[in-house]
């Protein structure tokens, strides 16, 4: 299936992936950015492969169908057993607001505390994650990121956002219980659907008819000192406007179960 414009590619060009991450540390912060860059060449750029160029610039300048990606991200150790941390992704950003164009961005916040329950360690999460419409795309299949048709960043692809509850007990030193909730709204938009000239820069979001899924899972696992790990679960999933689909509901169990051997 072919989603979007595809480039038109020499037969000798190939797709590349490249990246470069710059990490700060202190006592208790720690803060990175990191760039990425996908484009097409029949052999890897040595502009890209530099660690010391900044790859908006090069793209900016002279390769205007490259996509590049920022990212910030930082850890914050706020007190003994509690972690804050947070990303900001910026695809494209709009230095006027005349334009026309959408900003393209996703951010996570999410902060997680480490404790004890009855002299048994538990680890609490709290994670939000928001991808704007239009994010990862590019008018280009190839330049898109993607992969096999899914996003390589947040699962839910542009369009979408999802708060995350988790908490872990710890009842012996290898084994786990698990109870994870999930609630997610799914818009319209998709990683195949680029922006168009004349679309709606601005829509609400998440846009159009939203999906939206309500997920409670439960899981013990089991981990070895040295090879073995093993896990079962259960899931219950409730969906409002299944696929985007105005009063289409959907409702369901899950189960599974897993070993995993280390040779």
């Amino acid at each position: 299936e072919e989603l979007g414009n595809e480039t038109d590619l020499r037969d000798a060009e190939s797709v590349y992936l490249a990246g470069h991450r710059l990490v700060a540390s202190w006592e208790r912060v720690s803060v990175g950015v990191s760039e990425a860059v996908i484009y097409s060449s029949e052999q890897p750029d040595p502009v890209y492969l530099n660690p010391l160029m900044p790859y908006y610039l090069a793209q900016h300048n002279e390769r205007g169908n490259d996509n590049v990606l920022w990212l910030i991200d930082g850890v914050f150790h706020l007190a003994p057993g509690m972690t804050a941390y947070g990303e900001l992704l910026i695809d494209d950003l709009q230095y006027e607001r005349t334009t026309g164009h959408p900003d393209k961005y996703g951010v996570t916040v999410g902060a997680v505390w480490y404790g004890a329950v009855g002299r048994r360690d538990a680890e609490l999460t709290v994670e939000y994650t928001n991808v704007r419409n239009w994010t990862y795309t590019h008018v280009y299949t190839e330049h898109r990121f993607a992969h096999d048709g899914q996003p390589m960043g947040f699962e839910l692809g542009p369009d979408a956002d999802r708060i995350r509850t988790e908490l872990v007990f710890h009842p012996g030193t290898r084994w786990s219980v698990g109870a994870t909730y999930d609630h997610s709204r799914k818009g319209d938009g998709s990683i195949a659907t680029p922006f168009e000239a004349g679309q709606n820069h601005e829509p609400k979001f998440p846009s159009g008819v939203v999906e939206s899924i309500d997920r409670v899972s439960f899981e013990l696992g089991y981990q070895s000192l040295d090879r073995v790990a093993a896990g079962l679960g259960v899931a219950y999933e409730s969906t409002t406007n299944a696929g985007n689909s105005c009063g289409i509901d959907d409702d369901g169990w899950e189960f599974w179960v897993g070993v995993e051997v280390r040779i």
